[in-house]
C-alpha cells in the first residue's frame, strides 16, 4: 500500500509540474505573440498644443461661394486641430473654379487650411497651372474672401512662348491675371525679352 501511495504521489507531482510548464508556456507565448502597442497619437508641430481632435485620409472637400463652387480640395491626409480651427494637410491638390470656366489647380507637398475662413497657406513642391500656364514656387497663401493666390517666394512662369522668372506674385482668380514683383526677367514669343 505503501508503494501505491508513493506512486500516485509521483504521478500528483508530475501532473503538477506538467500543468506548470503548461501555464509558463502559455505566459510565454501570450507575451510573444501578443500584438505590439499603439503608436502614440500624432503630435502638433509645438510641444504644448494638443494632439490632432482627428486624423483623416483620402480627404474630398469642396468650398462654395454665393452657392457656387469656389475650389476643392483632395488631401493624402488632414490632421484638424479644433482649438486653432486649422487642418495640416499633406499631399494635396486644389482645383479653383475658374469665373471664365477654366480651371487652376494647384498641387503641394504641404500646408494649413484654415477652416472658417477657407484662407490655405501651401509649401513644398507648389505647381498652379492653368490650360495655359504652368507657375512653380515654393510656397504659396489663397486668400479666399478675396480669390487671391499670393507668394513672396521665388516664381518660374512657363507656357507656350513665355518663360518669365520673379521674386514673388499675386494671381487674381476672379480676373484670371497675374501681377509679378521684384526682379521680373523673362522671354515672351520668340523676339521679346524682359
Amino acid at each position: 500500500m505503501a508503494v501505491n501511495s508513493h506512486r500516485a504521489k509521483r504521478r500528483w507531482t508530475w501532473c503538477l509540474l506538467i500543468a506548470a510548464a503548461l501555464v509558463l508556456c502559455a505566459i510565454v507565448a501570450r507575451y510573444l505573440l501578443r500584438p505590439p502597442a499603439p503608436a502614440d497619437p500624432p503630435q502638433s508641430a509645438h510641444a504644448d498644443e494638443p494632439a490632432a481632435a482627428a486624423t483623416l485620409h483620402g480627404v474630398h472637400h469642396t468650398a462654395f461661394r454665393n452657392g457656387r463652387e469656389d475650389w476643392r480640395l483632395e488631401a493624402e491626409t488632414v490632421d484638424y486641430f479644433q482649438s486653432r480651427h486649422t487642418a495640416v494637410i499633406s499631399g494635396l491638390t486644389v482645383t479653383f473654379t475658374g469665373d471664365a470656366g477654366a480651371d487652376i489647380t494647384l498641387t503641394a507637398d504641404a500646408g494649413t487650411w484654415h477652416t472658417q475662413s477657407n484662407d490655405l497657406e501651401v509649401s513644398g513642391g507648389v505647381v498652379v497651372e492653368n490650360d495655359q500656364y504652368r507657375l512653380e514656387t515654393d510656397r504659396v497663401r489663397y486668400a479666399h474672401d478675396r480669390r487671391l493666390l499670393d507668394t513672396r517666394s521665388p516664381v518660374l512662369i512657363q507656357g507656350g512662348a513665355v518663360h518669365l522668372t520673379a521674386d514673388g506674385m499675386v494671381y487674381d482668380l476672379a480676373t484670371n491675371r497675374i501681377y509679378l514683383n521684384g526682379h521680373v526677367k523673362g522671354i515672351i514669343g520668340t523676339e521679346i525679352a524682359l
